[in-house]
């Protein structure tokens, strides 16, 4: 009778496979496509516009940029996802959103705003309910066009942005830095015509980098400030920084360059700096095009990742995405985007997921509008089999589950590595491990083998 029930429940499961394996119109190209999730923004109900910055308050994730609906709903320029739906912040912000963080228990948005008078509309907070300018807004000693705040940065408690001037359209009249003081946006002196773009925090000083002013010419160079003085530490041979960020206890920098600091070190658009000298990351991002373009970074599941305008990274075809573990590349799937200009600009962990933004219509080749998650982590405790996460390990819905997963790629999240290998093969989520899960569940079989 065992036996029997065993024979129907295999024969349903298989029939089962191959009804999902015909209506699933978007089979993956890559095996790892599946961790690709792309409901949180669907073309039909997504978020209609470029998605330029990210992050996290009050639990939701916020996306700001140059879109004004989301979810279907008005949101202007940045919008809050709370696990299922999007919601409006009030009534949006006025400006462009190119950057955001949190300080002092509220959200901070900054963006491109033109200049009226001693007033810039280009930075503003919210506090849960409400917006409130920040002082007058940043602005240049010098008459100019409009202001753009490109990042943020929290140093010792404080606020800073890096923000650029222009005097016509697309006409650049330089930079500066910026420190809140609570009620007022104080210039820091940078210097002439400087160009800040990114900005983090290592080793205890601010780190900023950028077309800046540097012995008397302007280069391309990285500085450093102590809460009192600047120090211009590096510079590049010729490119632009586009993201800063620390890794591995590390300054990681990447943007469009060949080559990086004083001794010349040959890097791709993404290089390390150890607090002595600057390293390469493999053979660094590539593209078929004239140059790579490393947009942007963050730490997700003890990686590296880094988006932008490339087509490899190492030895690896990668897509616009990829990750680095220390000592190699990774893609993530097939990657980000379609077309020319098309790429991710953001991105920011959130509930175990990478979320990532930008201005793209697939992920994973799935289609998408300008936003999509990415769950794939190393998280397994104990026994495999706990497909779904949940803490159950080994029971029907790790079943249904992954036979879900395995065959539409479907499901709110992909299970972390470890779980889905049930056999302990070493290959994740096939169709090996969805037999050897039944046999577990319907016959006592052998518990799955430990992590």
């Amino acid at each position: 009778m065992k036996k029997l029930i065993y024979s129907i429940i295999i024969l349903i499961l298989f029939i089962s496979t191959a009804l999902l394996v015909q209506v699933s119109s978007a089979s993956a190209s890559d095996p790892d496509d599946i961790y690709w999730d792309v409901s949180i923004s669907t073309p039909e109900n997504g978020l209609n516009g470029t998605v330029r910055a990210l992050t996290v308050y009050d639990g939701k994730l916020i996306a700001g940029g140059y879109f004004t609906l989301a979810g279907g709903d008005t949101v202007n320029h940045i919008a809050a996802w709370d696990g299922s739906t999007w919601s409006a912040l009030g009534n949006g912000t006025t400006f462009r959103v190119e950057a955001l963080t949190v300080h002092s228990g509220k959200l901070i948005a900054g963006g491109s705003a033109y200049v009226l008078g001693d007033t810039v509309y280009n930075v503003a907070a919210w506090d849960g309910s409400a917006w409130t300018l920040l002082g007058k807004g940043i602005n240049s000693e010098e008459p100019v066009l409009n202001v753009q705040v490109n990042e943020f940065a929290v140093f010792q408690g404080n606020l800073f942005a890096t923000a650029a001037f222009t005097i016509f359209e697309y006409a650049d009249a330089g930079g500066a830095v910026f420190s809140w003081d609570g009620s007022t946006w104080n210039d820091l002196g940078l210097g002439p015509y400087s160009l800040p773009f990114a900005a983090t925090v290592y080793e205890n000083n601010l780190i900023v980098a950028g077309y800046l002013f540097y012995e008397t010419n302007w280069e391309y160079v990285f500085s450093s400030w102590n809460d009192t003085n600047w120090t211009t530490f590096e510079k590049l041979l010729y490119g632009v920084v586009s993201d800063l960020i620390v890794y591995d206890n590390e300054l990681i920098a990447c943007g469009i360059f060949d080559w990086v600091g004083f001794e010349v070190v040959h890097a791709n658009s993404i290089a390390s700096w150890d607090g002595v000298s600057w390293s390469a990351l493999g053979t660094g991002l590539e593209t078929s095009s004239v140059w790579a373009w490393g947009v942007a970074l963050t730490n997700y599941d003890a990686k590296l990742i880094v988006v932008g305008d490339f087509d490899s990274a190492g030895t690896f075809p990668a897509i616009g995405i990829a990750s680095w573990d220390g000592s190699s590349w990774s893609p993530l799937g097939s990657g980000i985007g379609l077309g020319v200009d098309r790429y991710a600009q953001a991105l920011i962990e959130y509930e175990n997921s990478l979320i990532v933004g930008g201005s793209f219509d697939t992920a994973g080749g799935k289609p998408c509008a300008n936003l999509a998650r990415w769950t794939k982590i190393s998280c397994c405790v104990g026994e495999r089999g706990d497909v779904n996460y949940d803490g159950n390990n080994a029971d029907v819905l790790d079943l249904t589950f992954l036979v879900d997963f395995i065959f539409r790629g479907s499901g709110d999240s992909g299970p972390c590595d470890e779980e889905s290998d049930v056999n302990g093969d070493g290959k994740l989520a096939n169709i090996l491990d969805l037999t050897y899960l039944v046999d577990v569940i319907f016959r006592g079989g052998p518990v799955p083998p430990g992590c």
